[in-house]
């Protein structure tokens, strides 16, 4: 089993990261909360959910009950680099971040960790 990190590579969209939220601004996850929170909000909660390793693995359907409906897939079901992302909205004009789940063959979560595209 693998643990959730604080840096990404996938498929060149994202680079390494530092923090997801200014020191004092994090917030506790809660899949309730998760749900009917903004992006701003989510970005607060990915460390904590990250550092707990909640989402790991768990299959496609625990994830999905779990975070509920990503912003989008990446890659095919079955693919090694399969993924949910998750939108934690923008920082700046340059910099949009999110969360990323990513699955083996067997359907399992592998890894999450948040990414910054530009």
């Amino acid at each position: 089993m693998r643990f959730c990190s604080g840096s990404s590579y996938l498929g060149g969209y994202t680079r390494s990261l530092v923090s997801g939220a200014s020191p004092g601004q994090d917030k506790a996850f809660t899949s309730e909360s998760w749900r009917q929170a903004g992006q701003t909000e989510r970005r607060r909660m990915a460390r904590d959910l990250i550092e707990r390793g909640l989402a790991i693995g768990q299959s496609r359907e625990d994830v999905l009950n779990l975070l509920g409906v990503p912003t989008s897939i990446r890659g095919r079901l079955g693919d090694e680099n399969h993924a949910y992302r998750y939108g934690l909205g923008r920082t700046s004009a340059f910099e949009s971040w999110s969360l990323f789940i990513r699955f083996d063959g067997n359907g399992r979560s592998t890894d999450c960790d948040r990414g910054v595209g530009s």
